[in-house]
């Protein structure tokens, strides 16, 4: 993994889900945090986390760390 959660998060999920599609990556989902009221501080769409799925755990993407391209990938965004 080339980047840190810091470079996906507050990113549209779309675009983060695209990036890592053309990092090779093939079992990406997405979830969603129903927590939006205004989207003023955050916007709809916004990605909050991203998560790997190691031995039945979800746990953060962590820079540097080797993944195989079908290890499930979950991005947590934001939406109303």
């Amino acid at each position: 993994m080339p980047h840190t959660m810091r470079f996906f998060k507050n990113k549209n999920y779309i675009k983060v889900g695209d990036e890592l599609e053309s990092m090779g990556f093939s079992n990406i989902y997405e979830r969603k945090i129903n927590d939006l009221v205004t989207g003023w501080i955050k916007k709809d769409g916004s990605v909050e986390e991203v998560l790997v799925e190691i031995n039945d755990k979800e746990v953060p993407i962590n820079k540097n760390q080797l993944y195989e391209f079908d290890t499930k990938i979950i991005i947590l965004y934001h939406t109303f």
